[in-house]
């Protein structure tokens, strides 16, 4: 699972380079926003080495061009334009080979109009539905898509895709994350400007955090052996920064900072796959928590008979 975080995501191709040396492979991919490019360029049939060119060529310039139609600012929605993206997208990417790739994909975007979470398949997958996935609120522009509907980035709603995963059948799953924040124990911020950056850090992790604590509960009721027959037993690693990247280098898409964070995602993917995966994977306490609903249902069947309505 890929997670948004725009510039940072250079840090997901490095864990994915460990993976692909240690000839660990993916049945399928969700990702948010450059995490969700990302995986379509696996899918697509990059190999790492062209993955590593494509991030060299994502300057800020082919990512994002300012407005300068100042006398339109009340009616703006927008701060940026995203053409150069769209063009990068559809220069980069293959999506016929997407479409026949044997690794399924899920790419989340958020659908501006209802709120609710849109989920695009390999078959599905367009250059304008990438962008969608990749565009932030206020700083980009809402996609309009030839469904209709407008989209802007999933990661508005959930930058860490989890459950595209869970509905798609998933039995062990990767979080890789672009903040150490929720991967780890951090000392409190030391200045404004690391409460900021920790604060929409902290924003990120929300959904992450209910998403593993349903895959708890499905997991407690597959070991209690209840579960629907078609669910799974979920197993979750995590794999994240040991360094806290900053808030700008959400927006920051320098080669020389690609190429860092590529190493970094390396160095630690790595670390997960040749050292204990234990200190790595999220516990699953599901099972306490079926007890103590269970023990809460039985005080109101007791309570019950008793009661005027």
């Amino acid at each position: 699972m890929l997670s948004g975080g725009g510039g940072r995501g250079a840090y997901e191709l490095g864990v994915y380079k460990a993976f692909t040396e240690r000839h660990r492979t993916f049945d399928l991919i969700s990702g948010t926003s450059v995490g969700a490019i990302t995986a379509a360029g696996i899918a697509s049939g990059l190999t790492v080495d062209e993955l590593e060119g494509m991030w060299a060529r994502m300057h800020n310039f082919r990512v994002m061009q300012p407005r300068g139609d100042f006398w339109r600012l009340p009616s703006w929605t927008h701060l940026m334009y995203t053409k150069p993206l769209l063009e990068f997208l559809e220069r980069e990417i293959d999506y016929e080979a997407v479409k026949r790739s044997p690794i399924e994909i899920r790419v989340a975007a958020v659908d501006v109009g209802s709120g609710d979470l849109r989920v695009f398949t390999n078959m599905e997958l367009t250059p304008k539905r990438l962008l969608a996935s990749s565009s932030i609120p206020i700083l980009f522009p809402m996609v309009h898509d030839d469904d209709g509907r407008a989209y802007w980035d999933g990661g508005t709603v959930v930058n860490t895709p989890l459950q595209p995963a869970i509905e798609a059948g998933a039995t062990e799953i990767v979080c890789v994350l672009l903040s150490p924040v929720g991967a780890r124990p951090l000392e409190p911020p030391r200045n404004l400007w690391e409460a900021i950056s920790r604060t929409a850090d902290l924003r990120q992790m929300g959904n992450l955090k209910e998403d593993i604590k349903h895959a708890e509960f499905i997991n407690g009721l597959v070991d209690a052996g209840t579960a629907d027959p078609a669910w799974h037993h979920i197993d979750f690693h995590i794999v994240s920064p040991r360094e806290t990247l900053g808030l700008t280098t959400i927006l920051n898409f320098d080669s020389k900072l690609a190429r860092r964070l590529i190493d970094w995602g390396y160095r630690d993917g790595l670390e997960y796959l040749d050292g204990d995966r234990n200190e790595h994977r999220v516990e699953v306490r599901a099972r306490e928590e079926l007890a103590e609903a269970a023990e809460r249902e039985a005080r109101f069947w007791q309570i019950l008979p008793g009661t005027d309505f």
